[in-house]
């Protein structure tokens, strides 16, 4: 009997598990992190925006000299 191959099998499907599970966290960190990126432009682009309308607003309420 040889015993040696069943352990080398578990040893083998373990390694896999664990790649697949590394991966698959890689992969949900990069997600992440373009949804954080995406995030910060939308409020960066928000933020533009109001400016924008402020600094229009204050242009129209100031008096002509």
């Amino acid at each position: 009997m040889n015993n040696d191959t069943g352990t080398t099998q578990s040893n083998a499907t373990e390694e896999l598990t664990d790649n697949g599970v590394s991966a698959r966290r890689k992969a949900l960190s990069a997600i992440l992190l373009l949804v954080l990126l995406l995030l910060i432009l939308l409020l960066f682009a928000a933020a533009v925006e109001r400016t924008d309308i402020i600094n229009f607003t204050s242009a129209r309420l100031a008096p002509l000299t």
